[in-house]
């Protein structure tokens, strides 16, 4: 009997840790950020000129064949267009984004509407998505925040917008200055491009090996 209560007693001891090992676990996976995530990436992926971690991105001349074959090469579910000339390191303010699932549209929408495109042809600025109709979050974001987003928007891809620094007075120090305006004569959101997380990166905090 001495024997079976001390077993019925350990049982009800881890039952009681339980909730606290839950508890403590919850909290360090609320403390992690889209800031962290991205560093976290940056192990797993090539770096590039952008930011830690690099977007994989495409002249904004390029026709929608090139961004396609582009992210095959680099097994991407989505690539960064330009606003500007030259590279995404002028245009991190204001940018476009094609995902696989604006591929898909397109192509549905050829379907349906009984015409024929050739990739080779459609420019990518006529498909992509603005960063002004773009789901983003904070690098501050918490990483169940951006998860969470995830599902909500039905999005596996989250630019991390860092909010653009100004002086007491309002107006936009340093070299911004002129990036926040081309953004407020657009409406897109105030801030800078600073890296991209993807549904993989969310889920490989969560889920260690699924990354």
């Amino acid at each position: 009997c001495l024997e079976h209560a001390a077993v019925a007693h350990g049982s009800h001891g881890a039952a009681d840790c339980q909730p606290a090992e839950e508890t403590a676990a919850l909290a360090a996976a609320t403390a992690v950020t889209a800031s962290d995530l991205s560093a976290s990436r940056a192990t797993r992926v090539h770096v590039g000129q952008l930011a830690m971690p690099s977007c994989i991105e495409v002249p904004r001349a390029s026709t929608v064949a090139e961004a396609v074959v582009r992210m095959r090469e680099w097994r991407a579910g989505a690539v960064l267009v330009p606003a500007r000339d030259g590279d995404m390191s002028a245009s991190r303010d204001r940018f476009s984004i094609f995902t696989e699932r604006d591929y898909l549209n397109m192509l549905g929408s050829a379907a349906r509407l009984g015409v024929s495109l050739d990739p080779r042809r459609v420019a990518i600025t006529a498909c992509a998505t603005p960063s002004s109709s773009v789901v983003g979050v904070t690098p501050n974001t918490a990483a169940i925040s951006c998860l969470q987003k995830m599902v909500d928007d039905g999005v596996r891809q989250l630019p991390v917008i860092a909010p653009v620094a100004t002086t007491p007075a309002g107006s936009t120090s340093g070299a911004h200055a002129s990036a926040v305006a081309d953004a407020d004569a657009t409406d897109s959101p105030r801030g800078m491009l600073v890296a991209m997380l993807t549904m993989r990166d969310v889920l490989a905090h969560f889920l260690p090996g699924s990354g």
